[in-house]
């Protein structure tokens, strides 16, 4: 039966009373600071910055707290099993999210432009990342990305420019391009051994980048992959690597030793290598490994 409730107080009052709070009318609680319709957070309208979601929320909206700047904390109920898009989206001053073991996919630009976000431990429950999910995360150090996820959408750790390191694991069987464009502070990446192609600008501008292992079942290495590596030293491609697209290694001016796989049906001798690798640093070298016994 609904019943109409009256409050006595001024507007000032009542803003004060409800921001942020969760309050007790006629035994019934009534969650301030949040839209909620059928058990899904649609928007905050609060003005903490230390946020707590309520229990009993099921997902959360695209858009739900985008570019509330104000906020540095936020924890996710077990309840939650759904995230929308732009979910954090320009939350500048981000400095900690608790996501719970019960979401299974990292929406499309969850994070974009948090650029105080340090850290973020992805739960095991993942199995899906998004596109640019981390992009222009400035201040973003380490990622876990679990044992679990299988697919990773481009420009994950898009300009992520403080990104030291990062591990692929075994289980992602899918990296977008431009996942590590403009990581000029990247030093050391362990790439999935599942992974069939390098995309397009992978390591682009990668400036700190000295060596990467390519993996055995990669095929691709696409155009601007390691464009602008300006640290990168050596490289090494596997036999299994047949196409290398344009520009793939342009402006990496400490290469020096580039040493293909005879093994491999296109790339398989010393001039093939000078023609896809031009420009080496003075002094270097394309050399080829001998053919291996079956």
């Amino acid at each position: 039966m609904e019943q109409d409730i009256y409050y006595g107080g001024t507007q000032a009052q009542w803003n004060s009373l409800t921001a942020n709070k969760s309050i007790l009318i006629n035994g019934m609680t009534v969650h301030c600071g949040y839209e909620i319709e059928d058990n899904v957070l649609v928007a905050f309208t609060g003005t903490d910055t230390d946020i707590v979601i309520p229990e009993g929320v099921t997902a959360l909206g695209d858009n739900a707290f985008k570019d509330k700047t104000g906020i540095k904390t936020v924890k996710i109920p077990s309840t939650v099993k759904t995230v929308g898009k732009n979910l954090f989206s320009g939350c500048r001053s981000l400095t900690e999210v608790t996501l719970p073991n019960s979401i299974k996919v990292l929406s499309d630009y969850m994070f974009i432009n948090c650029r105080s976000l340090t850290t973020v431990n992805i739960p095991s429950s993942v199995t899906s990342i998004g596109r640019n999910v981390f992009h222009y995360c400035t201040s973003l150090k380490s990622v876990t990305i679990p044992n679990s996820a299988k697919t990773i959408g481009v420009e994950l750790f898009d300009s992520c420019s403080s990104l030291e390191s990062a591990v692929i694991p075994d289980s992602v069987t899918s990296l977008g391009g431009l996942a590590f464009y403009g990581c000029t502070n990247l030093k050391t990446v362990k790439l999935s051994k599942e992974i069939t192609s390098i995309g397009n600008s992978t390591f682009y501008n990668c400036t700190s980048l000295t060596s990467v292992t390519i993996p055995t079942k990669v095929k691709t290495i696409g155009t601007n992959a390691f464009k602008g590596c300006t640290g990168l030293t050596s490289i090494t491609l596997p036999s299994s690597v047949t196409t290398v697209s344009d520009n793939a290694f342009a402006g990496d001016t400490l290469l020096k030793t580039v040493t293909i796989d005879a093994v491999s049906p296109s790339i398989k001798n010393k001039s093939a290598g000078e023609r896809l690798l031009p420009r080496l640093a003075a002094g270097g070298v394309v050399s080829c490994l001998p053919p291996r016994r079956e």
